[in-house]
């Protein structure tokens, strides 16, 4: 990379590799780990899947549309540069994944009630002496 011809400031290339990777180990690997270690106190164990899920998925969403985000408005002379409302789009993408970690906690509740509901059936039966 630091070879190619359309790099014109090397150092900048090993600059910003190295953010990106005190970024990840010091800053987004703590923060997923204290969140997923407060979802692990805070949330019930059938809770914790989806919502964990769910804020990762969130956080991947926010980290790839935030440069567009931090640029909106932004053409340089150029319309067609960055068209389109991209904080609508972001904010309807994190309402459909809380929509999906919504519907996933209600399954597995609605499946957990039908689980306890037949096992209480069966217990309620008669027993079988030998």
């Amino acid at each position: 990379m630091l070879g190619d011809p359309y790099v014109h400031e090397p150092l900048g290339v090993v600059r910003w590799a190295v953010a990106a990777v005190v970024l990840h180990d010091g800053v987004w690997v703590p923060l997923v780990l204290l969140a997923g270690l407060a979802t692990g106190r805070l949330l019930p164990p059938g809770l914790r899947g989806p919502v964990r899920a769910g804020l990762l998925t969130a956080t991947a969403l926010t980290a790839v549309a935030l440069p567009v985000l931090l640029r909106s408005g932004e053409d340089h002379g150029n319309p067609s540069l960055l068209p389109l409302d991209y904080l609508r789009g972001w904010l309807v993408c994190l309402a459909a994944v809380a929509a999906a970690t919504a519907a996933a906690v209600l399954l597995r509740a609605v499946r957990r009630r039908g689980a306890a509901r037949r096992g209480a059936a069966g217990a309620g039966g008669r027993r079988r002496t030998g």
